[in-house]
């Protein structure tokens, strides 16, 4: 047996005390009547203008330098003789091609060992339990009625809101930031100078052929072992055969 709680909601009253406010004094604004002065009009007076001294211009006469002549150089073209370099023949050296032999590397066989029997370890079936449902009671409780108490409304008399202080913004002159030009030096760019790469003629690998091992089906018990090894064999003399047809290819090429 199993127990199990389950959750239902239940409404819970609790007494609060209230306040009841007291009366206070409260300040009464009445009307009344403000006198207002009448703007009357009067006389301006108003200035009269008066003479005052200008400066006057009068003509003189004034003496101007006449210009006077000058000397002055005069180029004359005259003929000059330059000497001019001829060119003399000098020796370069001669680059004559001469017969070389290359050493190729060429294929040689290599032993492949031959294939073995392995033991091949095979699954079995093995006996698992199987899970069965299984029937429980499980004990629920039941909700039950539970008195409350209900609240009774009581009157209560609402004060009447008193005068109090208030916090009043007041401008404040704030300073704002303005900007100014400076001059800020900066580096004038120069040449630099780089190494570039240069190109170097590199020989070319010379290509061969490279054996590579035969894989070999291991069903032992299915087929005879005779002719497994047939297969292994004549695949062995085909790719010893295959490097000597490429080479001579590419040698009459």
């Amino acid at each position: 047996m199993v127990e199990k709680r389950v959750p239902y909601p239940v409404k819970v009253y609790v007494n609060v005390p209230v306040e009841v406010p007291e009366p206070y004094q409260v300040e009464k604004q009445v009307p009344y009547k403000v006198k207002v002065d009448n703007p009357v009009p009067y006389k301006v007076e108003v200035p009269i203008p008066q003479p005052f001294t200008i400066e006057k211009r009068i003509p003189v006469e004034v003496e101007v330098p006449i210009p006077q002549p000058y000397t002055v150089d005069k180029p004359i073209p005259y003929e000059v003789k330059v000497p001019i370099e001829i060119p003399t023949p000098y020796e370069i050296e001669r680059k004559v091609p001469v017969p070389l032999k290359v050493a190729v590397n060429r294929p040689y066989p290599v032993p492949v060992p031959k294939p073995y029997p392995v033991e091949v370890t095979r699954p079995y079936p093995v006996e698992v339990p199987k899970p069965y449902p299984v029937r429980i009671k499980v004990p629920v409780e039941k909700p039950y009625f539970v008195p409350i108490k209900r609240p009774v409304p009581v009157p209560v008399k609402v004060p009447d809101p008193q005068p109090y202080t208030v916090e009043k913004p007041v401008p404040v002159e704030i300073v704002k930031p303005y900007f100014i030009s400076i001059k800020v030096p900066v580096d004038k760019p120069y040449e630099v100078y780089e190494t570039k790469p240069v190109l170097v003629p590199v020989k070319k690998p010379f290509p061969y052929v490279v054996q590579v091992p035969v894989p070999v089906k291991l069903g032992w018990k299915n087929r005879n072992i005779k002719e497994d090894l047939l297969e292994s064999e004549s695949t062995k003399t085909k790719s010893l055969l295959r490097p000597q047809w490429s080479d001579r290819e590419s040698f009459t090429r």
